[in-house]
């Protein structure tokens, strides 16, 4: 089994940082609008890692084919 790659691991934290605010803000912990903010910062970090991820993939492919 492969170990996983930096952009997994970056997508996986992403994701669990994402539910933490999702409970936090249900738990009134944090405020609306932070929340909202927080989810747009992490939605963009979570598209530059899939973008990523995309690369990486298609140079897999590349090599794969040579």
């Amino acid at each position: 089994m492969m170990p996983p790659c930096t952009a997994c691991r970056r997508s996986e934290r992403l994701r669990e940082r994402m539910k933490q605010i999702y409970i936090d803000n249900l738990d009134g912990r944090i405020e609306e609008t932070i929340f909202n903010t927080l989810t747009a910062q992490f939605r963009e970090q979570e598209r530059r890692v899939a973008r990523e991820l995309e690369l990486r993939l298609d140079a897999d492919l590349i090599v794969l084919v040579w």
